[in-house]
């Protein structure tokens, strides 16, 4: 039984001091594989460094919504010379959030849609961020379903915070639902509907660490280690065996990033 972290901020400076136990925790702990998002062409490039050390880290590379002001007019080829690179196996962290408000609404959207673009060119598959923004994120890819309808997007919505019926749609157009550390939580009775009320055949594992830490660390800094929290929880709320969690959703993750590799 190993577990798949597709979602782990691990180029972060904050992780620098500490790389090797965490890796060493997270193998402990049956956490097979990483993936490690960039958030800019920076940590982007910083992942792919990572990567390059170890043989079960692989990267996504992309702008977040947060970081849009960041985007010029060589970002996206800049995205695409580091596509090419044999550990990079999707396109983000991307999308939309109208939570924090550090960028344009309608510059997002541009960037969004630039990332997606470059998404389809490169056959890779998206991780998308949503924040307050789930409504908007859908119509764009439910757009771009109907303009390319032989180039379906593919993908998982990452840390999912929208409703059971939201994800049933993300699922319908062919994406995977990306479930971490907040349905430890006692009160997230959204959370544990989700995990309920999806089939595991649409869920990845993720910890987003540092963030979002699983009870009982709630509050502390997140690391892959804390992975099996996650599945155990879900199992539960399911009431089938751990070990089939951690089964599907590695698959899932494998399934949905490594066919480019192999």
């Amino acid at each position: 039984m190993t577990y798949f972290d597709t979602h782990c901020h691990l180029n972060l400076n904050e992780f620098d001091q500490t790389f090797d136990q965490i890796i060493q925790r997270a193998h402990k702990n049956k956490v097979e594989n990483i993936i490690i998002p960039g958030i800019d062409i920076e940590s982007s490039k910083k992942a792919i460094k990572i990567a390059d050390s170890y043989p079960n880290i692989f990267v996504s590379i992309g702008i977040h919504p947060n970081d849009g002001l960041k985007w010029n007019n060589q970002s996206y080829q800049q995205l695409a010379a580091l596509s090419d690179h044999p550990k990079v196996i999707g396109i983000g962290e991307i999308g939309l959030d109208k939570h924090w408000n550090d960028c344009p609404f309608e510059i997002q959207i541009s960037i969004l849609k630039d990332q997606l673009k470059l998404a389809k060119e490169k056959k890779l598959p998206v991780i998308l961020h949503s924040r307050e923004t789930m409504k908007e994120l859908l119509d764009i890819i439910n757009s771009w379903e109907k303009l390319f309808p032989k180039e379906r997007l593919n993908g998982v919505f990452h840390s999912f915070e929208g409703s059971v019926n939201d994800a049933k749609k993300a699922v319908e157009m062919g994406f995977l639902i990306g479930i971490g550390g907040p349905v430890t939580f006692k009160n997230a009775k959204l959370k544990h509907e989700l995990a309920k009320e999806l089939p595991l055949k649409s869920i990845l594992l993720e910890t987003d660490a540092p963030f979002l830490a699983p009870h009982p660390h709630r509050a502390k800094k997140n690391e892959p280690a804390f992975l099996p929290l996650i599945a155990e929880k879900i199992a539960e709320l399911k009431s089938i065996p751990v070990d089939k969690v951690a089964e599907s959703t590695t698959a899932n993750a494998k399934f949905l990033f490594f066919w480019s590799i192999n």
